[in-house]
């Protein structure tokens, strides 16, 4: 049961890292900055932009599940 939290956590920091990659978060401020004006939501490249965002929430989430479960099987298994 050990192994299965383990990597039910290292599960759910990598789906984190990664959707934190796939927001562009990790940037200073002023790439940021600099991302958001040449993006638009209105054109058609701004559906990669929703396409993004959309997968980066789906992924934040299943991240913040799958340390929920294993911090919980963590508690009931001790």
């Amino acid at each position: 049961m050990s192994d299965f939290v383990r990597w039910l956590s290292y599960l759910g920091y990598a789906l984190l890292a990664t959707a934190i990659l796939l927001s562009g978060s990790a940037v200073g401020g002023d790439r940021m900055r600099a991302n958001q004006a040449y993006e638009s939501m209105n054109d058609q490249d701004g559906m990669g932009r929703r396409t993004r965002l959309k997968w980066t929430g789906w992924l934040f989430l299943a991240g913040v599940l799958a340390l929920a479960a294993a911090f919980i099987l963590h508690r009931v298994a001790e």
